[in-house]
């Protein structure tokens, strides 16, 4: 878990669907994972405040957890800093 640099640590059971406009079973159906075992990637855009990092954060614990993947957490911010550096 350390070595994926989460933000903070978010599972699914703390997401409200409630007071979110996601679908919820698209949702439950990535935290499987299975896009993953797919090489699908998975690309979340929005405004500030709509659960993009929660998400991510919430299938990376998942994908480590229960698949025994290995995960990196970058935000865009982070990765366009990082592909600069190695330029």
């Amino acid at each position: 878990m350390k070595v994926a640099r989460f933000p903070a640590y978010r599972d699914m059971a703390s997401f409200d669907f409630a007071q979110s406009t996601l679908d919820e079973t698209l949702i439950r159906t990535l935290h499987r994972c299975q896009f993953v075992e797919d090489t699908q990637n998975l690309v979340r855009v929005g405004s500030p405040g709509t659960s993009k990092t929660h998400l991510a954060t919430a299938l990376g614990v998942q994908a480590i957890q229960h698949h025994r993947y290995r995960v990196r957490f970058l935000s865009t911010i982070g990765l366009v800093n990082a592909l600069e550096q190695e330029k």
